[in-house]
């Protein structure tokens, strides 16, 4: 099943049904188009950013590291539920598209608020692993 057709046919179908709220709506908006925030000449999405966990993992990352670190994201951790409707294949195929959707979000709204500087998105899924979105600055 390729994610765009089923998008294409289902969307409107499956928030109408479900009766999602402007909460979610724009939680999910946010997700996808995040605001950022900028510590020690670093780039943190706001979502993610604490001062105790930076101060935390800057002792174990360093600075090359903590980026990447603070700015992956989990997807399975933010979305449990299960999909009945999607076959092994499906799911893992939608997962990828999300992934890469949402990667691809990200490094256009971080390359215009920050055009100075080179970013890198992606979505990795390994065996054994959940599916996770990250952003670093390329130095």
């Amino acid at each position: 099943m390729d994610p765009d057709d089923w998008v294409a046919s289902e969307l409107f179908y499956c928030l109408y049904k479900q009766n999602l709220g402007p909460l979610l709506a724009f939680a999910i908006a946010r997700l996808a188009w995040p605001e950022f925030v900028v510590k020690d000449d670093l780039v943190f999405l706001k979502g993610n950013f604490s001062e105790r966990s930076y101060q935390r993992l800057k002792e174990h990352w360093g600075r090359d590291g903590i980026e990447c670190e603070m700015n992956s994201v989990d997807l399975k951790d933010l979305f449990q539920g299960e999909e009945p409707c999607l076959d092994q294949s499906d799911e893992k195929a939608m997962w990828e598209a999300f992934g890469q959707l949402l990667a691809n979000s990200w490094l256009r709204k971080v390359r215009i608020e920050f055009p100075g500087r080179k970013f890198e998105t992606g979505f990795v899924w390994e065996e054994e692993m959940d599916p996770v979105v990250y952003l670093r600055n390329l130095r």
